[in-house]
């Protein structure tokens, strides 16, 4: 699971999710992008894969595949600029 964002001015312009997993996998990554477009960078770092799992509407069995959608966000967040230090740019 990898995840690129577009953060501009400290607001998420675009999130997308290459996703290596189920339709559940993919259910979740669409919507977290979906859901995350247009949000503060603030409101992005609290998404856990236990929010995301219920406000998807995932099974408990893709559980897994949230904790990994999340991991994958948080990875895209830590190696943003902005996230770090306000620049701007793809991740």
């Amino acid at each position: 699971m990898d995840c690129w964002l577009v953060i501009d001015r400290g607001t998420v312009r675009e999130a997308r999710f290459e996703v290596f997993g189920g339709p559940e996998a993919m259910q979740g990554a669409a919507w977290l992008a979906e859901w995350l477009t247009g949000r503060r960078l603030a409101a992005a770092q609290t998404v856990t894969g236990r929010w995301l799992a219920e406000s998807a509407a995932l099974s408990d069995e893709a559980r897994t595949a949230a904790l990994s959608i999340e991991d994958a966000l948080r990875s895209a967040l830590a190696a943003s600029p902005e996230a770090i230090n306000g620049a701007s740019d793809e991740y």
